[in-house]
This record gives structure tokens, sequence and C-alpha cells, in this order.
């Protein structure tokens, strides 16, 4: 029994202890099967599920109570410690290795004894690495998420651009266009093309500002926005197109106001509804005779009045009035100071007047379509843009045959001036006085000329002016919206646009007395004579102005005439005192001074026959002639006392001219049937018809005799020159006069009677004391005046 029952226990325990067995050979195979399966997981990388397994090492087992589980408890904590260090490599083995729970758990199964020191610590580490990289990692992914967002929106704001730049392209906003499309950065292929879109509209836009330019008749303006359009056919296109719309225009102006205001020698004319005219007394009443014409076109002394083909000539009529009322078909004319042109329909032109110096070479002309009349010479513009000139060439201003694409023409007393189609300003002839600097005129649409002195009116109707401004005719630069004008003697007139007058220069002969009268319109706001007009401006009847008592100048003009007299002393022997003498039409010197009697007989000083006669200026006469060897004609103060035909004379007739006397074609009465009231005969003639003459024989010049002179000369009919020479020789004295262009010129005197009295004082220089004066017995006078003091 005690058998069978230690025999049961002993079978029990065997079977126990196998049992046992069994059990732990089944726990080593499974941590075996489970070390081989981490294992295995790590080989494939798979190492979230590796980690697992390993961590499922560190349980307790069967084989924990017999220390059998160590070598897998620390393979498992070496795997589950190379699996975290590997995960660590990703963002989602990070995560997991930063979860609590994760190693919580691993840190559980840290209580087998067999796990290896220091898991615990090195399993923390791993997780703060994994916890640290999982941070950083999300603040790139935030960073990368916020980047994404800003490409998405700029993606959209670059796409809205282009749209919206498409959309301003198609409204034509093309500057605004090109600025969105560049800052989208999309499609750039559409940039040149906005580019020239945006270049086409500016030269459009270029084209259509220059256009409004000129039809403001700023010319200059217009071209210059022409020359800013890039496309170089555009701009020639423009250019063109602009030049032959303005050359329209300047034609068109012309054509309406040319005709439309007259300033002459000493007068003003403006054609409104009805003629308006002032000037010198002997105007008087003219104007009625120049109402009703289909033109007026003034010369310096006179008009021509145009009706229906029909031609009359008011106020000079030129001796040719009966040659031009047989006239039918004039289209045009121009009248000088004593010729006029007509022009006929077909492109013939008659010549009126004084035909001297070849002036009517202009009679075979043809095919003229426009004329001008100066001092001494005729010019004619020709179909083709060229100009022809006939008459006096001393000075040039015949030399006009280079001269091409010419439109308009004027002609001064010596000077000629032509207008040319692209508005540049031509001129030739005398230019003493700077009439002809006009080089750099540019923009103009119409010419005119005064005696000496040329303006022009520019497309922006500003006036220019160059030349003689001795009384101011030229201080024209301050007036605007020019419309006519036009330049007289010693005076400019201009029409406004407000349909007012104006003027500037001289105004004895009251040619200013239009200022600021309102020919059309309302004439509003009537300008001021310019501020540095000379005092005569203001209508005064007399004016004397002294400038250095001992030099000059001085400067003497009333109604009937003018004086200026100044020193011209060059080096050498060669000293000269000139006076210009000018007079009005009809109005001659006042001859002969005399100390008593109709005949001279008295010798008396200079300065008390000027002031006994009231003479401005006074000049000694032919002394000599009063002896009897005179072989000429002789005239005094109405009196014929020599009649022998032989010695050329000179004297001043009615009309204010200065002339040369022949008696082989005339003689004393002729001469007082004409209204001669003084001849004299001395001489000799140094210049005739502008040309030198032989006086080699003369006496005078025979025997080379140096002493003083006196001399009188003229530069065209109402235009004189008197001089009063220190020692020469008459040939210097004729090659000085031949430097000053005069026309006539006459030896008056010599020695030492030879005088010049200007307000009462002898004015030309000379080695003489008072005392070593010879007596006279006359003067030649000029001008009278109760502001001569008494000597």
């Amino acid at each position: 029994m005690k058998k069978t029952v230690l025999r049961g226990i002993l079978l029990s325990l065997l079977l126990a202890l196998a049992a046992a067995g069994f059990l732990l050979y089944r726990a080593q195979s499974r941590l075996e099967g489970l070390q081989a399966q981490a294992d295995s997981l790590l080989e494939q990388k798979n190492y979230g599920a590796a980690m697992t397994a390993y961590g499922q090492l560190l349980q307790r087992t069967p084989l924990s109570f017999f220390g059998g589980d160590r070598p897998f408890v620390i393979r498992g904590a070496a795997g589950v410690l190379s699996c975290g260090s590997a995960l660590l490599d990703t963002p989602e083995g990070a995560a997991l290795l930063a979860a609590e729970g994760t190693v919580s758990d691993l840190l559980s199964l840290a209580t087998n004894p067999a796990v290896p020191a220091g898991f615990s610590a090195e399993l923390t580490a791993l997780s703060d690495r994994a916890r640290g990289q999982l941070l950083e990692a999300e603040e790139q992914a935030r960073r990368a998420a916020e980047a994404q967002a800003a490409a998405e929106a700029e993606a959209r704001r670059r796409q809205a651009l282009l749209e919206e730049a498409l959309q301003a392209r198609s409204e034509g906003r093309l500057e605004e266009a090109l600025a969105l499309l560049q800052d989208s950065g999309l499609q750039p292929e559409l940039i040149p093309e906005i580019e020239t879109e945006m270049e086409t509209a500016r030269d459009r836009a270029l084209a259509a500002e220059a256009r409004t330019a000129l039809e403001g008749l700023r010319l200059s303006d217009a071209l210059s926005l022409a020359e800013q359009v890039k496309d170089p056919d555009a701009r020639t296109a423009l250019r063109q197109e602009l030049e032959n719309s303005w050359r329209q225009m300047a034609e068109q102006m012309r054509n309406i106001y040319r005709n439309k205001l007259w300033a002459g020698a000493w007068y003003t004319l403006a054609l409104g509804e009805a003629p308006l005219l002032t000037g010198d007394r002997r105007y008087e009443g003219l104007a009625s005779q120049l109402a009703g014409a289909d033109a007026v076109i003034g010369g310096a002394f006179g008009w021509m009045k145009l009706s229906g083909g029909r031609v009359d000539l008011v106020g000079d009529t030129l001796g040719a009035t009966d040659a031009a009322q047989a006239i039918m078909d004039a289209r045009d004319g121009a009248l000088g100071w004593n010729h006029g042109l007509i022009l006929h329909g077909d492109g013939t032109v008659t010549h009126l007047g004084n035909d001297t110096y070849g002036r009517a070479g202009a009679a075979e002309w043809t095919g003229i379509t426009q004329v001008a009349a100066g001092g001494f010479h005729s010019l004619g513009l020709t179909k083709d843009g060229t100009v022809v000139a006939a008459g006096l060439d001393l000075d040039g201003q015949c030399q006009v045959g280079e001269w091409t694409g010419v439109v308009a023409l004027a002609a001064g007393l010596r000077h000629s001036v032509a207008l040319t189609a692209d508005g540049r300003v031509l001129a030739c002839g005398d230019d003493s006085c700077g009439q002809c600097d006009v080089a750099d005129w540019e923009n103009v649409v119409d010419v005119r000329c005064g005696a000496n002195f040329t303006l022009g009116l520019t497309a922006e109707g500003k006036l220019l002016a160059t030349g003689d401004n001795g009384c101011g005719q030229c201080d024209v630069a301050d007036w605007e919206n020019v419309i006519a004008f036009d330049g007289g003697l010693w005076h400019t007139a201009a029409l406004l646009q407000d349909g007012r007058v104006v003027t500037a220069g001289a105004g004895s002969h009251d040619q200013r007395a239009l200022q600021g009268t309102a020919l059309f319109g309302t004439g509003s706001d009537q300008p001021p004579a310019p501020a540095d007009a000379p005092a005569e401006a203001q209508a005064e009847t007399e004016f004397v102005y002294t400038g250095d008592q001992i030099d000059g100048p001085w400067l003497y003009y009333n109604g009937d005439g003018a004086v200026i007299v100044s020193f011209d002393e060059d080096t050498g022997r060669l000293k000269a005192t000139r006076a210009d003498l000018i007079c009005t039409w009809g109005h001659p010197p006042v001859g002969i001074l005399a100390g008593g009697g109709d005949t001279p007989k008295d010798r008396t000083r200079a300065t008390r026959l000027a002031w006994q006669n009231r003479a401005v200026f006074a000049l000694t006469g032919d002394y000599y002639t009063m002896h009897r060897n005179a072989k000429g004609i002789l005239i005094r103060r109405g009196k014929l006392l020599r009649d022998k035909a032989k010695t050329l004379g000179c004297a001043f007739f009615p009309d204010g001219s200065f002339r040369l006397v022949n008696p082989a074609e005339t003689d004393g009465e002729q001469l007082l049937s004409q209204g001669i009231r003084d001849a004299w005969v001395f001489g000799p003639v140094l210049i005739a018809g502008g040309e030198l003459q032989n006086f080699s024989r003369h006496s005078l010049a025979r025997n080379g005799e140096i002493t003083m002179r006196t001399v009188l000369a003229t530069f065209c009919p109402y235009h004189h020159l008197a001089a009063a020479y220190g020692f020469t020789s008459l040939k210097q004295v004729a090659e000085d006069l031949m430097a000053c262009h005069v026309e006539e010129a006459y030896n008056l005197d010599g020695g030492r009677s030879s005088m010049m009295v200007f307000m009462g004082e002898i004015v030309n220089k000379t080695a003489f004391t008072k005392e070593g004066w010879r007596g006279l017995r006359d003067m030649v006078g000029f001008l009278t005046s109760d502001l001569v003091p008494k000597s």
C-alpha cells in the first residue's frame, strides 16, 4: 500500500517533472521562435513589428524561474533599442517612440531581472530623442505646409494678375496690362506683343497731340512731337502730313490777312468793315477812296486798289494813273518807293512808275504768282518756288537766283526777304542794320519788310523782328496772337486775333494813332504803348534828343521829316560829320537861308543864318556860284540867277526828292515851272545812279586840293545824306559816299566856308577857330522849328 502510494507519488512527480520539462521545452521553443521572428522582422526593416516581437522577449516566461530566459531578455532589450534607433529615421517611427504608451509598455516589461541594467535609461533617452525629432519634423511639416500654402496663394495671385492683365489689354490699358503681366511672371511671350501695341498706341497719341498742336498754330511743338514717334515710317508720314497741313494753313492765313493791314512811310491803314487810315496830314480824306475794293495793297506813300481786275492808284500815283486804269485783269500787285508792279491773271507783270536801274525788267517775267517791290528793285515768285529780280543790285538785293522752295516774298529799301515752304526765311542785300539776320528763324508763316528792318510771323502768332530799331519799331517780342502785320519806314503795325491793332516805333505823323483800336471783335483791354518806346510815340509834335554835347548823336523830327546828326571819324585824314535827312512826300527842305532880301547879299555867321530862319539843320551851299563864273542853272528863293547850259547841278523838287539837274535836258524856266525854288551849281557830281563818276578833270580834283568839303547825297527820293568832311580830297569823299551806298552825290562847297549847323550850333569839326571861318551869304536849310535857340 505504501509502495503503491509511493509509486503513485513518484509517478506523479515523474509526470509533473515531465510536464514541467515539456512546458520548459515549449517555452524555450516559443522564445526561440519569437526571437527568430523578431530577427527576421528586423532584417526586413519592419522595425515597428520587430520592436513589438523583441518587447515580447522581455516578458516573464517559465524559464525565468531557472534563469533560462536571460539571453532572450537581453536579446529582446537589444532588439528594442536597435529597432528604436532605426525608427528614429522615419517620422512614423519617431511618432511611435514618442508615444507615451510605447515606452511605458516597454519599461513595464523591464521588471524582468534578466533585463540588462541601463535599459530603462537608454529606452527613455531614445524616447526623448524621438520626441525632439518628432517636434522638429512637425515644425518642418508646419513650415512646409505654410510654404505650400504660400506657393498656392502666390500661384493664385499670379493667375489673378494674368487674368487682370489680359482684361486690361482687351480694354486698351496697355501700360497697366504690361505692369500686371510682368508682375505675374506668367506667359512672358505676351510682353513683346504688348510693348509693340504700347508703342503703336503711343505713336498714335503723339500724332493726335501733334495735330492738335498744329491746329493751334504751334508748328514747332507739333514737329517736336512728331520726332518722338518710334516707328520710322509713321514718323516720316506724320511729319510730311504736318508740313503739308501747315503750308495750307499758312497759305490760308496769308490769303485772309495779308492785305488787312499796311504800314507806309508815314501812315497806317487797317481794313475792317471800313478803312481806318491814320498818318501824315496829306492822307486826310483818302480813306473813303479805298472803300469797296476787292483788295488794297499798300506802298511807301500810296495804295493800289484792286476791284474786279481793275487798278486804281490812291495817294502817290507814280505818274501812272492812266496806265494803271487801263489794266483789267490784275490779280495782285506791289508798291515800292517810287515804282509799282501789277500781277496779271496769266502770270505776267506790268511795271509802273520810275523804271531806272532796270526795274522795268519785271515786264519780261512770266509764270509769276507773287510780286514784291522794294526801294529800287522788284521781286517775283515763280510757280516752281524760285525767285526772279530786277532793278538796282548795289547791295546784292537781287541775288536771289539760288533760292528754292519759296512761298512768299517781301522787299525792303535795299534788301530782299523770302519765306520757304518749311518755315525758314532767306534774305540778301543791305545788312547794315542787321535786317538780313534771319538765318535762325523757323516756323514762320509770313514775312514783311520795313525800310531797313524785317518782320516774320511765326506759326505760334509771335512776331519776329530784326534790323533798324532806332525808333523802337522792332520792339514787338511781347506781342501775341498776331494774324496780320506790316512794317513802314520807322514803325510797325499788327492786328491781333481779338481784332485790336497794336503799333511800335515812330508816331510823329500819327501813324500809331490806331494803337488799341478794335478793327473787329470787342477790342477790349487796349494795350499801352511799349514802356521803352521813344517819347514821340506819345504823339509829341516835336522832339529833340541831345546826346553827348561834343560827339552827339542828335535827333530831331516832327510831322515833316527828321534830322539825325552823328560823327563818323575813321583813322587817317578822312573825317566826316553826317546828317540823315528824311522828309515826307511833299515836304522838301526849306531851301536857301539868307540874311536879308530876296537874294543873299550879306556875309554873316552860319549860326545866325540858321537862327534867323529857324532852321533845325543847315549846310553851306555853293558859295562860289554867287560869282559870275557860274556855268549852270542857278536858282535862289524862286528866282533864276544863272541859266548857262554847261555844268551839272542839283535841286530839291517839290515832292521832297533830291535830283541832279542836267542843263542839256532842261533849263531854268522849266525848273521854275515845276516848283523848284533853289538849284545849286558848283560840283562836281561825285555819284550818279549809284555809280562813281569820273571827275578827274574838275579843277578841285585836278590840282589835288586837300580841304574841307560839304556834300549832298540821296539814298532814295525822300532819304538824303548831308556830310561835312574835314581836310580831305574829292576822291576820298566820293569813295566814302560809295561805301554808304548813296544813289546821287553832289559837291556843294569847300574850304573855310564849309559849315554844318544843328539846333543853332556848328557841329562839324575843323581846325579853324571861330575867327577863321569865312563869312557866308546863304545855306541849305532843312526843317524849321521854334525850338531852335537864338545864336
